[in-house]
């Protein structure tokens, strides 16, 4: 089969407090938009995305979240693509007993539709699951996270993508500072070739603030990737790449604004790097972003 060489990352900015600080049901709803570049070892020479999401929570039973997207990507010769995205997933919360934390069960379902200008539509679907661990039925409390996610992305022409993605969380400073290291372990099969297995890790640091008056931000983070991996699927932050290069880094800054409730906004910028590993000598190039969300949380 053909290798495809392409990216359609749904940029969906964190808008909540996240699982290991939001202490109540909410729900929340907004629309979101971003603008990538490529340097100009690329293909490509630019990418501009919009979308809209949707998430349901409640903390003692379960929730609901829905994003959709649509992406315009110009190449150097001025051809075009254009994608679009769709993700739905639900989760199940069983509480473990008194003081004893509950189990979070996650599932979610994508596909990605893309044609470039003058071939025919391509479609990926993605299905994964999966098994977390909160230690404390309320989040303001908990101090641990612990998941393991197992997604699957396939592609027109056998292509498959198989991905392990094991998560540690944890909060200090009263659940002011919150950390995360994770994995993502990729197996690609169906190439017409031997397996292949990639490894990228992963860390990120989120900041909560007591609220002020202001343009005092509700949150800050920090996040970074290092490794190398390949046709990668982020569900929980609606970000996939159906790109047959490799991503050997990443790095995004961000924050949030808005209080618990009602309006608030989200402000990303970032890069990530990869290698065109079908050139002689490989090729590498960056991807800088910025991105924006407006929401709205009842």
């Amino acid at each position: 089969m053909k290798v495809m060489r392409r990216l359609v990352p749904l940029l969906l900015l964190p808008v909540g407090l996240g699982v290991q600080a939001q202490t109540e049901s909410q729900g929340v709803v907004g629309v979101r938009g971003a603008l990538l570049s490529y340097s100009d070892e690329a293909v490509r020479e630019r990418l501009a995305s919009g979308g809209f999401f949707l998430d349901l929570d409640d903390r003692e039973s379960g929730g609901f979240r829905l994003a959709l997207g649509r992406d315009a990507i110009r190449y150097r010769d001025a051809s075009t693509m254009d994608q679009d995205t769709a993700l739905v997933g639900g989760r199940l919360y069983i509480p473990l007993g008194a003081g004893q934390g509950k189990l979070v069960i996650q599932g979610d379902l994508g596909r990605v539709t893309f044609q470039e200008q003058g071939l025919a539509k391509q479609t990926a679907t993605i299905s994964g699951a999966h098994l977390g661990y909160l230690s404390d039925i309320h989040p303001e409390f908990a101090r641990l996270w612990l998941d393991l996610g197992f997604i699957q992305s396939r592609y027109d022409g056998g292509l498959r993508a198989e991905q392990w993605s094991p998560t540690l969380g944890f909060g200090v400073n009263d659940n002011m500072d919150w950390f995360t290291l994770g994995a993502d372990a990729i197996t690609l099969k169906g190439t017409g070739g031997p397996e292949e297995q990639t490894t990228a890790f992963k860390a990120s640091w989120t900041h909560y603030f007591v609220p002020g008056a202001g343009m005092k931000p509700r949150s800050i983070y920090l996040s970074g990737l290092a490794g190398e991996r390949i046709y990668a699927a982020d569900t929980d932050l609606a970000i996939i790449y159906t790109l047959g290069d490799y991503q050997t880094g990443r790095w995004a800054f961000g924050a949030t604004w808005g209080g618990a409730k009602g309006a608030g906004f989200s402000l990303e910028a970032g890069s990530s790097r990869f290698e065109d590993r079908t050139t002689t000598p490989v090729t590498s190039y960056t991807t800088p972003f910025v991105a924006a969300s407006i929401h709205y949380t009842w």
